[in-house]
């Protein structure tokens, strides 16, 4: 039996239409804006959200005063 080899070649891309092209260049884009809004912030999502649940020291509240009728 002789044994045959498919080669691929993967430097060519099928696209079935204009459409599926700007679909996926307009993905590619967004997820690259992502990327470098977060490098651009001076503190991370990660550390924001952890200091949101790190409770802050308040000054203690007053009890709220009873009503007389």
């Amino acid at each position: 039996m002789h044994r045959i080899e498919l080669m691929v070649d993967t430097d060519q891309v099928f696209f079935p239409n204009r459409q599926a092209i700007i679909r996926l260049v307009g993905a590619v884009l967004a997820e690259q804006n992502d990327e470098w809004a977060e490098g651009r912030r001076y503190l991370s999502l990660d550390i924001l959200t952890k200091s949101r649940l790190t409770p802050q020291p308040t000054q203690q509240e007053e009890p709220p005063r009873q009503l007389s009728a």
